[in-house]
């Protein structure tokens, strides 16, 4: 009888076997460097077998191609080899990993790799619906791993869950992360970390700053917004005690939930967790919203004795009612915070220990586009304009920080204070407006620039010019002009149109080619008093003669003559009598916020046909698969006149920016004069 040890060998060799990346491969489809996993099971199996090859110098990306379908997995997904790799989600959106119920996590983990082969994980939707126990965090990403186009969901059964930790040499770009948690952060950021083009909403904090190891002994924020859930305390922290550490923000909106007490705590809640030696703080063009119970929008702790921490704070845009800066509590440390650049509708609140140099401070109106719905672009005329040094570009919104507008202090101050620059756009028309037509050929029109008011105008030297088919030419913003009706035409069979141009101060043209025949009376009046709604017939001139002069005709006076307009009225035309989609995608290059207005080739437009003056309200639903959901903040209304109008659809819709992927875009009309309101969706797809 062999012994028994011989007897296992067969069954050991072909669970070696069915472990192999060989193995791994003849269970997963690919075709070269390209794996297309169908399910979770398969995912893990994909993502084993890259690990297990070995990279050469030459090695080629091997990309694990996701479906829009939901991925569950039953284990972590570790990406732990050495080779370089991609997952690549559906660009369009619908593409989901989960851990599924109580199952294990964290979902998406990697080791600090070591060599030089990069992680990136792209267009994926990362979904935490398990319970569990331990902390632990959604995606953990260590070294060399970047995320774009992320998302990741941690709901209220998973209170310990971090969303995203972001480790040495990792990266976050398009990361957009939304949690219930109460006792763990949405995002947690080590040093040598980048986290960028963001958006962030819940935890507890709702982005930590946090300790960790690393030689660059910096985290980088810039463009995002972070907004606290109904229980976040701290909607920003930089805990830990590391030495040499170096945090630079910039260009973020920081939003207050309704228990928030602190908007940016550097060093910890109340000082208990202090900043480390040399620790220096570095925020530029921030905005900060408080809460009820806010207490202050940011808050700085001394750090250990005998160190020196320097918080250098520039273009602080804070609005509420609790302070603005504040030190404290007081310690042996020397902290020194310098501030050039703010605006801030609370007090600032230094302690002993704590030193405020505080210059440029602006006063007046900020002139938000719309505070109350949560748009902070300041307009023109707005004292934020150039109120601080230039910042790294872009702001919150990706916009490009522009040169100087001519309105700092000093040469060198041409940034805005705040997270959203002040974008002036010259010579771009938005809209060329009608007035009721006249008589005998009469039409009258205005024209006007993009986000400009009178002042803005007279600043830049904005000009319209009106080239109008008739050979004749007018300048100014609204016109009256009268077509004259050439020999042997009839009003009714007249052409005619217009080429609006508006010029800047540069020489920087716009320029739109209007038909008018619409706008133009469509019969010759009898008088120059006579005017016709457009469209109507012109009046019948009875041909039978007034009979000739009789004691009865004496007693009965003859008919007067009635318009058939007047006789016989038309039924009322539908409020929403025409909609056409012109073009159903939107680029994010877009800076433009959605509304009436013309549109250019990389936005989305829609023709209207107006029967009265009404209010639209515009919304977007995120659409996957057959379910659409609302997307918060996405939402906008607006006033507008009867008549032809377009409306351009771009990603800014209300508060809300969409991300890439495809839409269901609701448009309401509904009359000022009471009646039916018109309700008309169609389908927009966000691109790049």
């Amino acid at each position: 009888m062999p012994p028994r040890s011989l007897r296992l060998v067969p069954a050991l060799a072909a669970l070696v076997t069915a472990l192999s990346p060989a193995a791994a491969e003849a269970a997963v489809p690919h075709t070269g460097n390209t794996w297309l996993p169908a399910n979770g099971a398969e995912l893990l199996e994909a993502v084993s077998a890259v690990n297990a090859i070995t990279a050469t110098a030459a090695a080629t990306t091997q990309q694990i191609k996701l479906t829009p379908t939901t991925y569950t997995l039953t284990a972590p997904l570790q990406l732990n080899g050495n080779t370089p790799i991609e997952i690549v989600g559906d660009a369009a959106g619908g593409t989901i990993i989960t851990n599924g119920a109580n199952a294990p996590a964290p979902l998406i983990t990697s080791v600090d790799r070591e060599d030089e082969w990069p992680v990136e994980l792209r267009d994926l939707q990362v979904d935490v619906r398990g319970t569990s126990s331990a902390t632990f965090a959604a995606v953990s990403i260590g070294a060399r791993v970047v995320l774009k186009e992320v998302t990741v969901d941690v709901p209220s059964t998973a209170p310990s869950v971090t969303g995203v930790q972001l480790r040495t040499e990792s990266a976050a770009n398009g990361l957009t992360v939304t949690s219930e948690a109460t006792a763990a952060p949405a995002v947690r950021a080590e040093p040598e970390s980048d986290l960028f083009a963001f958006a962030i909403e819940g935890g507890e904090p709702s982005l930590q700053i946090a300790d960790g190891p690393g030689f660059r002994r910096s985290v980088t924020v810039r463009r995002g917004r972070i907004a606290g859930g109904p229980t976040t305390q701290r909607v920003l922290t930089t805990a830990g005690s590391a030495d040499e550490l170096t945090v630079n923000l910039a260009g973020v909106e920081l939003w207050a939930g309704d228990e928030t007490e602190t908007v940016i705590d550097v060093a910890g809640a109340t000082g208990s967790t202090v900043v480390g030696t040399g620790t220096t703080v570095n925020l530029r063009g921030l905005t900060t919203v408080g809460g009820p119970a806010t207490t202050a929008d940011v808050r700085v702790a001394p750090g250990t004795a005998g160190s020196r921490t320097d918080i250098q704070i520039e273009g602080l845009l804070s609005l509420g009612t609790a302070p603005a800066i504040a030190c404290g509590p007081g310690g042996p440390a020397l902290l020194m915070v310098d501030v050039r650049g703010i605006y801030s509708e609370g007090p600032l609140d230094p302690a002993p220990g704590c030193t405020i140099d505080e210059n440029g401070r602006r006063t007046g109106d900020p002139k938000f586009r719309d505070r109350a719905a949560g748009d902070l672009e300041p307009l023109w005329g707005s004292v934020l304009i150039d109120g601080a040094p230039q910042y790294p570009s872009p702001d919150a919104r990706g916009q490009e920080r522009p040169s100087d507008k001519g309105f700092g202090p000093v040469d060198a101050w041409t940034g805005d204070i705040g997270a959203i620059e002040y974008q002036y756009t010259p010579a771009l028309l938005e809209e060329v407006a009608f007035d009721e037509p006249g008589n005998r050929g009469l039409v009258r029109l205005e024209a006007l620039a993009h986000d400009l008011s009178d002042e803005e105008d007279a600043k830049y030297g904005v000009t319209y010019r009106w080239r109008f088919s008739d050979g004749t030419e007018q300048f100014g913003q609204s016109v009256e002009h009268r077509f004259a009706l050439p020999s042997g035409v009839k009003f009714a069979d007249f052409t005619a149109s217009v080429e609006v141009t508006a010029i800047d101060v540069s020489g920087a043209e716009d320029s739109v080619y209007v038909p008018l025949e619409p706008w133009i009376a469509t019969c010759e009046p009898a008088t120059d008093s006579d005017t016709y709604e457009r469209g109507e017939p012109c009046p019948e001139v009875d041909p039978t003669p007034t009979p000739a002069a009789t004691p009865i005709a004496t007693a009965t006076p003859a008919p007067s003559k009635v318009p058939l307009a007047a006789a016989t009225p038309k039924p009322a035309a539908p409020l929403l009598g025409r909609f056409e989609v012109i073009r159903a995608r939107t680029s994010l290059a877009s800076r433009r916020a959605t509304g009436i207005a013309n549109s250019r080739p990389s936005e989305a437009s829609v023709r209207l046909g107006l029967a009265d003056s009404a209010k639209l309200t515009v919304r977007a639903s995120r659409l996957k698969g057959t379910k659409a959901t609302p997307v918060k903040g996405a939402s906008i209304t607006f006033d507008t006149v009867a008549g032809r109008r377009i409306l351009r659809v771009t990603p800014r819709i209300g508060t809300a920016r969409l991300r890439r992927g495809l839409y269901v875009i609701s448009v309401e009309v509904r009359p000022f004069s009471g009646g039916t309101t018109a309700v008309r969706t169609f389908n927009l797809r966000v691109v790049k």
